[in-house]
């Protein structure tokens, strides 16, 4: 034992807390009514809303990030998913920060990555499907904005676009 060092640490087990490491920057443009959307990892189709309880003293050295704690919504759908969400599961929280511009997004299931790069197929005007590598920003586990890649009214693959890129990786 060292001087300072907790021995114990008391948790109340009746409700859950979300701990979300919080880059730096972002952390100015929480409040206190700030609502957000947790997606599991394990299975994305997973998600639930989040209410913002407590933002931590302390930015780790190493990360530059800071400790936030997030309460879940306690409606009765959100209860039922969190009981099938088991302790130490993973989550990503996805935040409304910063001034929302418009901008073009797709669906994020349309977003493929292949290595550092990330695309997506394309149907062309002849019915054809085509790969377009893509430049990404930003996103809300839901939608991805296209920074150049894609052009506004073009039809993406939102579902099979996995299998797409088995078939096309055969054919290169």
């Amino acid at each position: 034992m060292t001087a300072n060092q907790p021995l114990i640490e008391i948790q109340n087990s009746s409700s859950l807390w979300i701990e979300a490491q919080v880059p730096l920057q972002d952390i100015p443009f929480l409040n206190s009514d700030l609502k957000g959307i947790a997606i599991l990892l394990a299975n994305t189709s997973i998600r639930f809303p989040l209410a913002l309880a407590q933002v931590g003293p302390t930015v780790s050295e190493t990360t530059r990030t800071q400790k936030v704690w997030f309460n879940p919504e306690s409606s009765s759908e959100t209860i039922a998913i969190l009981k099938r969400i088991r302790s130490g599961a993973l989550v990503t929280v996805n935040l409304p920060v910063g001034i929302a511009n418009s901008c073009l997004a797709i669906p994020s299931t349309a977003v493929l990555r292949d290595g550092m790069h990330y695309f997506s197929f394309v149907q062309k005007e002849d019915g054809n499907i085509e790969r377009r590598r893509l430049a990404i920003g930003r996103t809300d586990g839901l939608y991805t904005e296209v920074l150049n890649g894609i052009d506004a009214g073009e039809l993406v693959v939102i579902v099979g676009g996995r299998e797409l890129q088995t078939a096309f990786a055969s054919l290169r």
